[in-house]
């Protein structure tokens, strides 16, 4: 570079920087863009802390974006978001440059600027605002091939080895950045066949050059590779990094998904920039045109090998972003960098027009041109700066409660799609699952209908790896985001996976159910008993007072596991421990740092405890050490009893002779009653009628939901909503769900009236059971659940 030429670089570098950080400035503030942000905020925080990814931490991609997050972690602080974003507008400043270098050294300084500021248009207003402003492994991708791209292009025409060399550790980072980078070295690959074989470069000068490029793609690899295999992990890095992508991942992603894909870009770019779309297919095709040229002359010849790279990297990027066969904008970011210098060919060119003497027609025609383009890619971006964020997702609420009740070291666990939920509520993952697909299969935009079974994309012993995980490490805090249709997780409740829902229900009692169900979360926390040590109190001034703890729930059960809601306050904020007392023994416990109030759901399990009276009671305890318990809760435990007549009622109809009701659980009364000449079971919730199947027993069939005063505009303490649950109960005790259903007459139209289901059965032991059951709404509220089974029918083979 001469001397002449530094003010106009450093006045484009700063032009640049100014201008896309002026455009992205208002996208720092937000707390992430998308969940991919918290996957990186994650594992970066995980690397800080002295982990490895794959090892400690799991995600799917490839790990350059990870390591990056957790350098900008370890400059700028833990979970700094803000850095985050400044960090991706500074990587977007230097594309822009590079492409200008770039673009400068195929044509002119014309085509240079306009390549750039194309890309800073793309980049910021191309796409959807979650896919435009968030730190992704795609800006890693473009900033490491862009640069490679321009040091390969400068000097692979002297023919040495060390440039090139450097240039193949670039497209070795783009590759480790996300996996379709792999491609992009392929357009350097494509030049040193063209030249060699048109002649351009001898044999064994291009044969220098491209095992140079390969000596450093590879010797790259290998370092990576060395640092995983170092710390144990080189199996879970190739497994997860790669083979996972593959078979399942990708399982079942088709030619005509990667078609479809590939045709959702010029779509976009149709939708937001068409005029820029016609320059690019103007390019595409001049390029085309000028490869295939036999005798190219003056400066045809000397414009061949870069409209060879040019169209190479045009069409490997875009089989790199269509590859995953999804069509998730933030894919397409890849392909920017060659779509802006394709533009720029061609504007670069109707520069050169305009400015050069000649017909007065042409220079206005291509003056128009030039103002309608740049109007275009400098207007157009304006809108990013007005575009909105998203508001607080509903995690914030329970991230913010689980930081309030849990002490900067403790660890909690997500079940769901949730790794941002750890940067929220500003503590570490229990587990290096930091999200749950590899467990469930589920993969966002793909699968998550909720007729697809996703087993196929599920990890075999993930779930039991997971298990063993907490098991061992005791997260203080469990979170269920399965409540909800937020994410997309509500097709996997817990019940599901048996060997994890046995931890959760051994290990952790509910908190403050009433707040977070709603939003479609459970926050359980960590009984006294499966803490590994007490939770000591916090002592200090004994400043406020208990207030009355309380114990609510049913005084009259049959022998069965019933929930108890326990809760104080504390007008210092110094409340630490509630416990339940049952037959003055405490029964179940949990410690927090001190606060101001807390509700819990402990479970009693009176068939352990018997027939007979018990008395139950509430003990709150302070930071200091004061205890206060409430009045006893009198509860009497009688034996499941069926009268003749309700045998009878009840009975289930076939098509023949049905079964007789094995066993009622209705603390707030039940009836059979004859309407419109249907049958109706009313129970209000919570209830549970089974029957013993007979093996001949093919399909049940019915329906259930609310009466109508359940959720009438006058009821001032109208349902919240209930759950529909039927499950059959092998003779071992195996159970296995047949439908669940969520109702919220209240708030969803389609919910009311009578849902009808079909639900075909298994082949099933003698002695099988079918459960019926109808449990409290999202919130354990269980005002006005007037509920009920209508026109059951019991189909059987015989």
């Amino acid at each position: 570079m001469s001397r002449a030429q530094r003010p106009l670089l450093l006045l484009t570098l700063a032009g640049l920087t100014v201008w896309i950080f002026w455009l992205r400035w208002p996208s720092f503030g937000n707390a992430f863009w998308n969940l991919d942000e918290g996957i990186y905020a994650t594992v970066g925080r995980t690397i800080v802390d002295g982990g490895v990814m794959y090892r400690d931490a799991i995600d799917h991609r490839a790990p350059v974006c990870h390591y990056a997050t957790a350098l900008i972690f370890a400059v700028a602080g833990v979970n700094n978001v803000w850095a985050m974003h400044a960090t991706l507008a500074g990587m977007i400043t230097s594309i822009a440059f590079a492409l200008f270098l770039l673009g400068r050294r195929w044509r002119d300084a014309a085509t240079g600027l306009w390549a750039a500021v194309i890309f800073a248009a793309f980049s910021t207003d191309l796409f959807y605002v979650g896919d435009a402003y968030s730190l992704s492994t795609e800006w890693f991708l473009i900033f490491f091939s862009s640069w490679s791209a321009w040091w390969f292009w400068v000097n692979w025409a002297r023919a040495g080895f060390w440039p090139p060399f450097a240039a193949g550790m670039g497209y070795a980072l783009a590759f480790m950045s996300k996996q379709p980078g792999l491609l992009e070295v392929g357009a350097p690959v494509a030049l040193l066949i063209y030249v060699a074989a048109t002649r351009r470069l001898r044999l064994v000068p291009a044969a220098r050059v491209l095992g140079g490029l390969i000596a450093g793609f590879t010797t790259l690899l290998a370092l990576i590779f060395a640092y995983f295999w170092w710390h144990g992990t080189l199996n879970d890095f190739y497994f997860y990094g790669w083979t996972y992508n593959l078979i399942y991942y990708g399982a079942d992603t088709s030619l005509a998904d990667r078609i479809q894909a590939a045709l959702a870009l010029p779509r976009m770019l149709g939708e937001e920039y068409p005029l820029q779309l016609g320059f690019i297919i103007l390019a595409a095709l001049g390029c085309l045109h000028l490869v295939t040229r036999d005798q190219p002359s003056g400066q045809d010849k000397t414009t061949q090998p870069s409209a060879v790279f040019l169209l190479c990297w045009l069409a490997l990027s875009a089989a790199g972003s269509a590859s995953a066969g999804r069509v998730h904008a933030h894919y397409y970011i890849q392909s920017l960098p060659a779509l802006a210098l394709a533009g720029a060919w061609v504007l670069g060119s109707v520069t050169g027009w305009c400015l050069a003497p000649g017909r007065w027609w042409l220079r206005l025609g291509s003056a128009l041109v030039l103002l309608a383009a740049g109007w275009n890619v400098v207007a157009h971006p304006l809108r990013g700066r007005t575009r909105p964020a998203g508001g607080k997702d509903v995690a914030y609420r329970p991230a913010e409660f689980i930081k309030a009740h849990s002490r900067p070291t403790d660890r909690i666990i997500v079940w769901g799609i949730y790794p941002d939920f750890y940067v929220y509520a500003d503590r570490k993952p229990a587990s290096k699952y930091i999200y749950t697909s590899f467990q469930t299969g589920v993969q966002p935009g793909k699968n998550t209908a909720p007729g697809i079974n996703t087993d196929y994309g599920a990890v075999p012993g993930a779930v039991d790896a997971l298990v063993r995980e907490l098991e061992a490490t005791r997260p203080v805090f469990f979170v269920d985001s399965s409540l909800g249709a937020q994410r997309l997780f509500e097709k996997y409740p817990l019940h599901l996976y048996p060997a994890l829902d046995r931890f959760v229900t051994e290990h952790y009692a509910e908190v403050e159910s009433s707040q977070f169900r709603p939003h479609g979360f459970r926050v359980l926390m960590l009984k006294d008993s499966s803490r590994s040590t007490p939770l000591a109190l916090a002592g200090g001034a004994a400043d406020g007072r208990l207030g009355e703890p309380y114990v609510q729930g049913l005084q009259q059960v049959t022998p069965t596991s019933i929930e108890y809601n326990v809760g104080a306050t504390h007008s210092g904020g110094r409340l630490q421990r509630l416990e339940l007392l049952v037959n003055d023994t405490v029964l179940q416990g949990v410690s927090f740092p001190p606060t101001a109030s807390l509700n819990v759901k402990l479970v009693v399990d009176f068939g352990h405890l018997g027939p007979g009276r018990h008395r139950l009671i509430a003990r709150a305890t302070s930071a200091t050490g004061e205890t206060f318990s409430s009045p006893a809760l009198e509860v009497e435990c009688g034996p499941e009893s069926i009268s003749p007549e309700q045998r009878v009622a009840f009975a289930l109809p076939t098509v023949s002779l049905g079964p007789p009701l094995h066993r009622l659980r209705a603390p707030f009364g039940a009836s059979a009653t004859r309407e419109q000449g249907g049958l109706i079971f009313f129970a209000h919730a919570p209830s549970l009628f089974s029957y013993r199947l007979p093996p001949e027993a093919i399909q049940l069939s019915g329906g259930f939901g609310f009466r109508p005063g359940a959720y009438a505009a006058s009821n001032p303490g109208r349902t919240d909503g209930a759950e529909f649950i039927i499950s059959l109960v092998s003779p071992n005790g195996q159970r296995s769900e047949l439908l669940r259903r969520m109702l919220r007459p209240g708030e969803i139209p389609s919910d009311r009236g009578e849902q009808r289901f079909y639900c075909a059965l298994p082949v099933s032991q003698p002695g099988s059971i079918i459960e019926l059951a109808i449990s409290a709404g999202p919130a354990g509220n269980a005002a006005s659940d007037w509920t009920y089974w209508s026109n059951l029918l019991l189909t059987v083979s015989r």
